[in-house]
């Protein structure tokens, strides 16, 4: 899993240098409040289009043997309509990645997911370089998880796969802008 992990950042920090007179780097502030540290990078591919991959991290434990580790990576395409990083637009997206929680003594969830999902979001300029997106995505996704009977031992206890239809993404993201200034 963090050969995954460090794969997928060192490709993004090699986008940003291929790119990187034209490209933004976000975090959705959402995924920081619920400890889920995340990078995005975003570049415009045609007038009105461009192409965001974001990841997401968690290698934390709590206390009491409660955790929430995963990763996500989740590309997407946006089609502007006006400027590209400015105003509305709509996106397309598909995710994918890893789970391990526990929220309390008695059992843990070890797991995968993959979906595909479309949004409405909204860019505002804050500066010549920030800006403030919201984004809120539906979508189809299909999971699966092992069971284990505590949060840190045993045997699984069960094995299940399950569809999933309601939201796949819900960001409020800042995004600084490398390369030329808006005015």
């Amino acid at each position: 899993m963090k050969i995954t992990v460090f794969s997928v950042i060192f490709s993004l920090i090699s986008l940003i240098s291929v790119a990187g007179d034209n490209v933004a780097v976000k975090t959705n502030l959402i995924y920081d409040g619920l400890i889920s540290p995340n990078i995005g990078v975003e570049m415009p591919v045609l007038p009105e289009w461009s192409v965001d991959l974001s990841v997401s991290y968690n290698p934390f434990e709590f206390s009491n043997g409660k955790m929430w580790k995963h990763w996500l990576i989740q590309p997407e395409a946006r089609y502007w309509l006006g400027n590209v990083f400015s105003g509305h637009f709509l996106a397309v997206h598909i995710f994918g990645g890893e789970f391990n929680y526990s929220f309390d003594r008695a059992t843990r969830r070890q797991g995968w997911a993959a979906g595909i999902g479309t949004g409405y979001g909204f860019a505002w300029h804050i500066g010549s370089r920030w800006t403030i997106e919201a984004e809120i995505a539906l979508g189809y996704a299909r999971y699966g998880y092992d069971k284990y009977p505590c949060a840190s031992c045993g045997r699984a206890i069960a094995s299940r796969n399950k569809n999933y239809f309601g939201p796949t993404k819900a960001a409020v993201s800042i995004a600084y802008r490398f390369g030329i200034k808006r005015p």
